[in-house]
């Protein structure tokens, strides 16, 4: 069954016999989550409190249930940049979820290895949760349990921005630091290395399953085993080969990791430290010395990842190898003190603070230093997601240099090496060159329009949605950034309903290191202005934003491209604010489009008159007005306009029923083809050398 269909009706769906493989929670609670397992994973959400006792206890992981509740699908990404939850859950395996959850039956056997593990998770998870300050537990528990449920989102964000964000995961530091820690503390107490090996090996395996066996888990792991194994035989142990052995077994078990992030900067970042780093130790001077090497290791987990960390994330910041270099060191540190805290803190939580104060201590280091990375001048750089061509093109550079190089003298090689490195680097990071991008933007019910220009001045009609929230944070952002916009210099308001400014208003009321900055806010010229009109206004102000007061005859010219306001009037006073709504007309070369904001009644005859009076009033393009309501877009207007292609801003499975039947009826009528955000998702238009091209985010 489809997501589409999900959302259609709400069904009442019943798993019998579903084992359960993890749970979040051991206890009471109207939050309860367990994965089940029947023909696919199933995420359930048990509501209200189940009535646990000695002889009821709570489920447990590998028990089979007979459960019933709503079902639903993840949704998909509507837009460039947007998070596809969809995507996401299906490479873990998980199909649908269940909301409100009712056990109706339950089996008599379960997993007790997994459960004895499932409670000390639990066990350490309350540890941290009673010695630490909430803030400092969520970090903690995601770093050493693989727990982000607590996570706060404040401190994941900072970490992200800051390029930090790995120390958030179970990587192969934590591993090698419990593994390596492990075996040689066995070796010191006298213990054979065989039995020292295995021991620290099964430790390791078992770590994994309590921890949820994530991919960057399961490859520090495998390649820990096989280190190991090497010192057991008597053999060297290579990188590389480690690397690959847990390459082949991860896609063995389930292909789709391979579209996985946390999978591709795992294993990018290994592959830097394996083919990178021997180049850059051959002509980089005192390579030994441990300051020039931890720098080295970074600036080569910096060039092997750097492709990937632009396709899932579309920036880089700018001070992440410094603060990676305090880190590292820090790090071992946190983990060592974090898992003495466990360990003490089970016997009483008095012998756990004096290891609880270190962990706060690391972590304020930590936060303080991404703040303080974060207020400096261009801490992060947004330069877009790159194409597959691009990207294959990086790492076929990088690999020929490598191979040129790596053999060579040092001396011939120093400056040539370096102009190689910042030239890859370059060609990642600068735009490549691209015509007049139209992007409709699938925000629910409301309108959001991006223009990109060929010189890479950008427009942004309208911001605002009536039925989503936080669009600017999940879909208007993620989308400028994956286009590698960095700054809007013309936001523009076309009426103050809140369908079209409740994005802008998120945005100016954003940290200024979170937001992407407006330059410009234009605003139309009218004779009476409402609440928030006024309001929105100023906000602009507030944020460093300039007002611009536009009306009929005003434009702004950008090389061969033309953007005019044809409504509203200086002074025109309307009767509601769609009817003032700001008009734009475009014109580049032969393309001709209409932005019509929500125009109507009064506002519409308006524009008929001004567009009486062109000679030449077809378009090619227009944003049809309203959603697509029956009141708006007359048949007059659009035998004037004739459009070629008609776009429809509305949401999904909208109460207003948009885009009216009769409105398609008259786009019809004029041949115009049509398409909406409801059932296209996001809508890209971009005329190049004068070829016109449609992409839509879901296929029609």
């Amino acid at each position: 069954m489809s997501d589409r269909q999900f959302k259609k009706e709400a069904y009442i769906f019943t798993l019998s016999n579903a084992s359960i493989i993890s749970s979040s929670i051991k206890n009471n609670s109207d939050k309860q989550l367990f994965i089940l397992k029947e023909k696919c994973k199933v995420q359930v959400y048990l509501s209200g409190e189940y009535p646990y006792s000695v002889r009821d206890p709570p489920a447990r992981i590998g028990e089979a249930l007979k459960i019933r509740g709503e079902a639903s699908g993840f949704d998909e990404a509507r837009n460039p940049g947007q998070f596809n939850a969809r995507a996401y859950y299906h490479i873990k395996g998980i199909e649908y979820r269940l909301f409100n959850g009712e056990i109706l039956e339950r089996g008599r056997y379960y997993n007790g290895l997994r459960e004895v593990l499932q409670c000390i998770r639990e066990g350490i998870s309350g540890i941290y949760e009673v010695s630490l300050k909430e803030g400092d537990s969520g970090v903690l528990k995601s770093m050493v349990l693989g727990d982000r449920t607590t996570l706060d989102s404040d401190i994941r964000g900072l970490y992200q921005r800051s390029g930090i964000a790995h120390a958030l995961s179970i990587s192969g530091l934590h591993v090698s630091i419990l593994g390596y820690g492990l075996y040689r503390l066995l070796r010191k107490a006298g213990i054979h290395k065989i039995p020292a090996g295995i021991g620290s090996s099964v430790f390791l395996y078992l770590y994994s399953l309590m921890v949820g066996s994530g991919t960057a888990t399961i490859r520090a792991v495998v390649m820990f085993i096989t280190c190991v194994a090497a010192d057991l035989l008597g053999r060297t142990y290579d990188l590389i080969s480690a690397l690959s052995l847990s390459l082949i077994l991860i896609l063995l078990s389930d292909p789709l990791f391979i579209e996985d992030s946390g999978f591709l900067l795992s294993f990018s970042a290994v592959l830097g430290i394996g083919i990178v780093k021997p180049w850059l130790d051959s002509f980089i001077p005192f390579h030994k010395n441990k300051i020039v090497s931890a720098v080295i290791v970074s600036l080569s987990v910096f060039l092997f990842t750097l492709p990937v960390t632009l396709y899932f994330f579309f920036q880089i910041p700018i001070y992440s190898i410094p603060l990676n270099l305090l880190l590292i060191p820090l790090l071992g540190i946190l983990i060592v003190l974090a898992l003495l805290l466990a360990i003490f803190g089970s016997i009483t939580v008095y012998l756990g603070l004096p290891f609880a104060a270190g962990c706060h201590v690391i972590l304020n280091i930590y936060e303080g230093a991404c703040r303080f990375c974060e207020k400096l001048p261009h801490s992060s750089f947004i330069a877009g997601q790159p194409d597959l061509a691009r990207i294959t093109v990086y790492y076929s550079l990088l690999l020929c240099f490598i191979f040129l190089g790596i053999n060579a003298k040092k001396r011939k090689l120093v400056i040539l090496n370096t102009i190689a490195v910042m030239g890859l680097i370059i060609f990642m990071l600068i735009p490549l060159p691209h015509g007049l991008r139209i992007v409709m933007l699938d925000i629910g019910q409301g309108d959001s329009i991006l223009l990109q220009c060929e010189n890479g001045r950008t427009y942004l009609i309208d911001c605002g949605s009536s039925s989503e929230k936080n669009i600017a944070q999940y879909r208007v952002l993620p989308c400028l950034k994956a286009l590698g916009i960095g700054q809007i210099d013309y936001g523009l308001m076309t009426h103050s309903d809140m369908d079209h400014i409740s994005g802008f208003e998120e945005i100016f009321a954003m940290p200024e290191h979170e937001r992407i900055p407006i330059k410009n806010l234009i605003m139309p010229d009218i004779g009476d202005t409402d609440e928030a009109y006024e309001r929105l206004e100023k906000e602009a102000m507030e944020a460093g934003t300039d007002v611009i007061k536009v009306a009929a005859g005003g434009s702004w010219k950008e090389g061969d491209l033309l953007l005019s306001c044809m409504h509203p009037a200086k002074g025109f006073v309307a009767e509601n604010a769609n009817a003032y709504s700001t008009v734009l007309a475009l014109q580049k070369g032969m393309f001709k489009a209409l932005f019509t904001g929500d125009v109507e009644g009064d506002g519409e005859k308006a524009l008929i008159e001004e567009l009486h009076k062109e000679n030449d009033a077809d378009i090619t393009l227009l944003k049809v007005a309203h959603h697509g309501s029956r009141n708006s877009t007359s048949e007059e207007i659009l035998g004037l306009l004739k459009p070629e292609i008609g776009l429809i801003s509305c949401g999904e499975g909208n109460s207003y029923g948009h885009p009216h039947k009769e409105l398609l009826e008259r786009l019809d009528g004029v041949g115009t083809r049509h398409f909406s955000t409801a059932e296209c998702g996001a809508i890209q238009v971009t005329i190049e050398r004068g070829t016109l091209r449609i992409k839509t985010m879901i296929n029609k």
